[in-house]
């Protein structure tokens, strides 16, 4: 399950290389390479799960606990006791309520739980105490992360064809031209999608 943000015939309409075939595999590997490293510059990933998956997590205090980007809810439970039985069912809007409040109206996963005041159940602290069962990833690709990924891939595969030892040609003093490490134009686009991964406590918010 490859997972990439844009297809093989994208990234050729856009380097108007769609009649041409000779560099379909780097192509491939540029676009996998560059939907991957968004991923681990974002600290998440913007592709849904096809069914439930089960996560556990540890609360950053009393009321919040941070979560995976989550789409759709199957069941949040606790382990109150510490054994590994998960008999504390948690009801949404009665027990807790999801950040970002309006996550679906705005087309964003929830990325929090937040523990109502009246709630009868407690956030148990330690380590796979809270357990999500649901569809975790984004419903829809963000639009930043489909022009981040071209704007990287079409840098991997000129550096693959072209510079691959990050020399991109010479200067007209004879010197070496380096490819820059750092596309400021792909920060700009990811830089509103970046989080600290839960279980970091950092509000899992950057």
């Amino acid at each position: 399950m490859a997972n990439e943000y844009i297809t093989s015939s994208e990234l050729k309409a856009t380097l108007t290389l769609t009649s041409e075939t000779y560099a379909d595999a780097d192509i491939a590997v540029a676009i996998e390479a560059a939907s991957r490293a968004l991923d681990k510059a974002c600290g998440r990933r913007f592709w849904l799960d096809d069914v439930a998956a089960t996560r556990y997590y540890e609360r950053e205090n009393n009321r919040l606990v941070v979560i995976d980007d989550l789409v759709t809810l199957t069941s949040v439970k606790t382990d109150p006791d510490g054994t590994g039985t998960y008999s504390g069912t948690w009801t949404e809007n009665t027990d807790f309520v999801f950040h970002p409040l309006n996550a679906s109206a705005d087309s964003v996963p929830y990325t929090m739980i937040e523990r109502l005041p009246a709630a009868s159940n407690v956030l148990p602290s330690g380590p796979r105490r809270i357990q999500v069962i649901g569809i975790f990833g984004w419903a829809d690709i963000p639009p930043q992360i489909i022009e981040a990924t071209s704007v990287m891939s079409t840098r991997f595969l000129k550096r693959m064809r072209e510079a691959p030892f990050g020399i991109a040609g010479m200067g007209y003093d004879g010197g070496a031209v380096l490819v820059p490490k750092v596309d400021p134009d792909m920060m700009t686009l990811i830089s509103g999608l970046v989080r600290s991964p839960p279980g970091s406590h950092g509000m899992g918010l950057v």
